[in-house]
């Protein structure tokens, strides 16, 4: 049986957008970020620091940095840079595409 006949019909963008208008804006933590690009909390630091990952947001705390001077603050990621961060990922439809056989 095939989701949509068990469930329903699966909604559209549009349904989406106009049942849950600030979806797409929802500032996430990093925990949350990791689950929807199936990776972790560890793997989106290293993306940061290296500067591979996804856009994210640091909050302001009453110490800007810490004693190293290095930034502080809680780190929020935009669930719609996550999906666009997704997107512009390179995608192959084989293995030797992927390792340049193709």
């Amino acid at each position: 049986m095939n989701i949509a006949h068990q469930f329903g019909a699966l909604p559209t963008y549009s349904d989406l957008l106009e049942r849950y208008p600030d979806y797409f804006e929802q500032a996430l933590t990093a925990k949350d970020a990791a689950e929807i690009v199936d990776s972790t909390p560890a793997a989106m630091a290293q993306m940061r620091t290296r500067g591979t990952g996804p856009r994210y947001i640091r909050l302001p705390t009453t110490t800007s940095v810490d004693r190293r001077s290095r930034p502080r603050g809680p780190i929020r990621y935009i669930r719609r840079d996550l999906i666009e961060w997704l997107q512009s990922q390179r995608s192959f439809t084989n293995t030797a595409q992927e390792v340049g056989d193709v």
